[in-house]
């Protein structure tokens, strides 16, 4: 991973208020998934994943990023 990789990562990170209250916090990172805009849709760390994904409220859209391993889901944080 390069610096400007990482501190696109480390940026993303400190935007979700409480990720510091999980283990995944001091984990390193395995994978850095993007999509064909290069913005980071998933981060892989040792013993799970973050997802972006897209939360509807009445049709208004809101990323969301989901935390978790396998099928199971630990965290979601809302982006503003």
């Amino acid at each position: 991973m390069t610096y400007k990789e990482m501190k696109e990562v480390v940026e993303l990170l400190d935007s979700l208020q409480g990720f510091e209250n999980y283990a995944y916090f001091n984990e390193g990172i395995r994978e850095v998934k993007r999509d064909d805009n290069l913005e980071i849709i998933e981060i892989t760390f040792p013993c799970g994943y973050l997802k972006r994904t897209v939360a509807n409220k009445y049709a208004n859209r809101q990323t969301a990023w989901v935390l978790g391993y396998n099928e199971n889901i630990l965290g979601v944080f809302l982006v503003a």
